[in-house]
């Protein structure tokens, strides 16, 4: 700090003399203006410097944020299309497009704040224009990842949907088939089954145009869909593929696509590059539903052949029938039948002989017998009708009642059947359900059938002159049963329909907890790389938004089965317990435990894993710090020379060194124990996380046997989990750290013991070589006494 040195300067001006100080005056001037300077310029600099780091930490955040979104994208693989679940695949697409949508403006604010420091002249431009560039760059390319999400998302949808209703035509053409084989192969029948079985033939051939129609349309979808099956084969030649996106060019070759995410391509220009495979696009056709489609239309094209074959065929048979009955009418018949329906009767034979007889050849045997019995029955007819005399005045009386007596009578028998049906227990899939609501279309058909009866007996009640009271009490019961009856039918059809909508519902929300459970059964134990944990976390995120989104399902089934029980009470009379609706309640309280469960499972892990990926990167951060701090100090241990080989003006040095070094190790002790606190911490989270993985994956398996384990995407576990790695790396820590400082102490005593034998020899030198002075003293003196006796002797 420059600043006390200015102010000792300022402080010493009192000694200089008068005739320097107006020159030690102006240079003090210089001096202050050079140093406020200065300042001024070193905080510009820090402004600049915390400007820069916050702009920096900014753009690395987003260009993380980006990255993640990214990843999905890039590694996702299309070619397996029944794999994909388009469901969790579109919600996810509309809640990526949402989360950019909301993105955009933070990402706005880090990029205008960067050009905001371009604009001021900040002195790092070079670098933030670099990090624009890449936010920009990276932020064009999710854009585009989107669009290619889309266009693969619409293709996968397309084909996936396509083969479905590919599957249910196939099927139904060859049910078709099979029905028409076996069921119109009888030249003997009545005349109710012949129109009976053209009704039915009729009702096959809308069947068979709506097939037609439907074979249309898959013929023209064909040609809109990709070949996805294409991108995880390898080619055998190069093929023209189209990109999603804004690319060099929309239109490349495909050279090589061993790689599933990185396909060498080549583009117009006839520049090779190995770029990211989600960009491009196999266009259509795919050979393989072009080949389905010949298949089909070969299929459509013999159950025609066999529809005109068998229904030409029952036409005959059925016109044969019909003259048969004519020819077999008695005077009485032939009077019981309405002139004008007999006449519309032969009329219509006629007419129908002369089709089939235009479509014969005409020296055809079949032509030539309906000839002859076309004949004869006219000849029969026309004769009855010679003979035929107008009948006696109707007694409307003795008709009403007799009429009204068999109304009522099949009334009460139709009442007490619709009200045994009612009675019986409720189905427990669609197909028993479909069986009912048959079964009541055919009653209804029948029930309305008597329309016209009612109609004659009110007619017949209206010409009464002066009905008696039991007549009018017999046409009152009549009206009354028969509005009963409707009023049952009504609130029984309600109740078709509302356990219908919950049936559905019982079959979607099975299916949805069902690839929820395998889903959450076929993760693996809780991983201890950074890497794998963020991609659990994001796939327990993903799952959770998917959860969501299905959860109105779930409520509206719960809010149709609480109506159930009063649609069955209305059509039960004086029937106070419900067995079967306790058991469909029973079986959606069921359901819907289970779905609870998958949220409650999808909520704890991940929450657990939120804790545990906070816990490992505090943990990894400092465990690769304090490996590398252990690295270096053995390799400092390791590289200092023996003790013994050190001459013992050198060992003090080196205890020196070895003190340094073993203080610092104990002031990385508490560093050690944090490390320790946050592995363990992550150690419980782990083993938290696997127990309860375990135990739902077990209970999964209990529930629903063991064949639901080849439905798991998780057949064989990691080697290792999180935990039992973190722990073996703490364990191998600790032991480092034990045996380094074992290592120091016992090089310490080492040279402690030879730094003390060194000076107990130095002592002992000194001592000889006192001893040895004084001994060279003492024989001085006894020389020089002896010389001074001798002389004085002399």
């Amino acid at each position: 700090d420059f600043r006390q040195t200015v102010d000792e300067c300022i402080a010493r001006q009192a000694e200089v003399s008068a005739e320097d100080s107006y020159d030690y005056f102006e240079l003090l001037k210089i001096l202050e203006s050079e140093y406020q300077q200065l300042r001024e310029l070193s905080a510009g600099r820090m402004v600049d410097l915390d400007s820069l780091i916050a702009f920096i930490r900014a753009a690395q955040l987003e260009l993380v944020w980006i990255h993640e979104r990214e990843e999905l994208e890039v590694t996702r693989n299309w070619s397996t299309v029944q794999q994909l679940d388009i469901p969790m695949l579109q919600n996810y697409f509309k809640q990526l497009l949402h989360e950019i949508e909301l993105h955009e403006k933070q990402f706005n604010d880090v990029h205008n704040q960067g050009a905001a420091l371009i604009n001021q002249r900040h002195p790092a431009g070079e670098v933030i224009e670099v990090y624009l560039r890449t936010m920009q760059n990276q932020w064009d390319w999710l854009l585009n990842l989107s669009k290619c999400l889309e266009g693969h998302l619409r293709d996968a949808y397309n084909a996936k949907s396509f083969l479905e209703e590919s599957d249910q035509i196939e099927q139904q053409m060859q049910q078709q088939l099979n029905h028409l084989d076996q069921s119109y192969n009888r030249t003997d029948f009545s005349l109710d089954e012949g129109e009976r079985m053209l009704r039915e033939l009729d009702s096959i051939r809308e069947h068979i145009q709506q097939l037609h129609a439907r074979l249309l349309s898959l013929s023209e979808r064909c040609s809109q869909i990709s070949p996805l099956w294409q991108r995880g084969e390898r080619i055998g030649r190069p093929i023209p593929i189209v990109s999603l996106c804004e690319y060099k060019s929309d239109e490349c070759t495909l050279l090589d696509n061993h790689d599933l995410l990185h396909w060498r391509i080549r583009g117009m220009d006839g520049v090779e590059a190995s770029i990211p495979s989600v960009v491009f696009r196999i266009p259509p056709p795919d050979p393989r539903l072009s080949n389905l489609l010949s298949r089909f239309h070969g299929q459509f094209e013999r159950l025609r052949k066999l529809w005109d074959r068998k229904h030409h065929l029952t036409r005959y048979n059925m016109v044969l029938s019909t003259m048969r009955t004519v020819r077999g009418w008695d005077l009485d018949t032939f009077l019981s039948i309405p002139p004008d329906q007999r006449d519309e009767i032969i009329k219509a034979l006629n007419e129908d002989v002369n089709k089939l007889l235009a479509e014969l050849d005409p020296n055809d045997p079949l032509a030539r017998r309906l000839k002859d019995e076309l004949r004869l029955t006219n000849e029969h007819f026309y004769d009855l009708l010679g003979r035929a005399q107008k009948g006696p005045e109707p007694n409307y009386a003795n008709e009403f009642d007799a009429a009204a007596v068999e109304l009522i009578r099949k009334f009460e028998d139709a009442f007490k059947q619709l009200s045994e049906r009612a009675q019986i227990r409720i189905p427990s899939n669609l197909e028993e359900l479909e069986h009912q609501i048959r079964e009541h279309k055919i009653f209804e058909d029948n029930l309305q059938a008597l329309d016209v009866d009612v109609s004659n007996v009110k007619e017949l009640f209206r010409q009464l002159p002066s009905p008696t009271p039991n007549q009018r009490a017999k046409h009152d019961l009549m009206i009354s049963r028969w509005e009963e009856i409707w009023d049952l039918c009504r609130m029984y059809v309600e109740r078709l329909k509302a356990l219908e909508n919950v049936l559905k519902s019982v079959d979607e929300v099975s299916d949805i907890v069902r690839r929820h459970e395998v889903t959450l059964s076929s993760f693996d134990d809780m991983p201890a790389a950074l890497e794998r944990l963020r991609g659990v976390h994001a796939q327990l995120v993903e799952l959770l938004m998917v959860l969501q989104q299905q959860r109105s399902i779930v409520e509206n089934l719960n809010k149709d089965t609480a109506q159930i029980r009063s649609h069955v009470a209305r059509t039960r009379l004086g029937v106070q317990h419900h067995s079967d609706v306790d058991q469909l309640e029973e079986l959606v309280t069921n359901l819907t435990v289970r779905w609870d469960n998958v949220n409650s499972q999808v909520t704890d892990r991940l929450r657990i894993a939120e804790e545990a990926q906070q816990t490992q990167m505090v943990y990894r951060s400092q465990y690769d710090e304090e490996l590398q701090w252990l690295d270096r100090v053995e390799a400092t241990i390791n590289s200092l020379r023996r003790p013994e080989d050190l001459r013992p003006e050198e060992l003090q040095g080196q205890l020196d060194q070895l003190t340094a070094e073993y203080a610092q190790l104990q002031e990385h002790t508490a560093t050690i124990e944090a490390i320790n606190k946050e592995g363990g911490k992550f150690i419980r989270d782990a083993r938290s996380y696997d127990i309860k993985l375990a135990q739902y994956h077990d209970n999964i398996i209990s529930a629903h046997g063991q064949r639901i384990k080849d439905e798991f995407r998780r057949q064989i576990p990691q080697p290792k989990n999180g935990a039992q790695i973190v722990t073996e790396e703490l364990e191998a820590l600790n032991r480092r750290f034990a045996q380094l400082s074992s290592v120091i102490l016992e090089r310490k005593n080492i040279v402690n013991v030879l730094i003390q034998n060194w000076r107990r020899k130095q002592q002992q030198i000194i001592i000889f070589k006192t001893w040895l002075s004084l001994l060279k003293v003492i024989a001085h003196y006894i020389v020089v006494q002896y010389c001074l006796r001798h002389f004085f002797a002399l």
